[in-house]
């Protein structure tokens, strides 16, 4: 239980410093990535502390189907 509630505590810090990068870049494109990563990060908190894990191959097609960001 100790090492859950560590890896709890790292991720929602984690995920609280984002959100701070985030505010202090509010006119910068990183802004909404800062945000995204910290709302997933907090999700995966919440999965964490129900006792729940994500099943492997839903964590791989999230990652599969994630947007790319293309500039030409």
């Amino acid at each position: 239980m100790g090492q859950v509630a560590q890896n709890l505590r790292d991720i929602l810090s984690l995920a609280r410093l984002l959100r701070g990068l985030a505010g202090g870049h509010a006119n910068d494109p990183t802004h909404d990535e800062f945000l995204a990563t910290a709302m997933e990060l907090e999700a995966r908190a919440h999965l964490l502390a129900a006792g729940e894990t994500a099943p492997l191959q839903q964590v791989r097609d999230a990652a599969l189907h994630a947007p790319v960001d293309l500039k030409i």
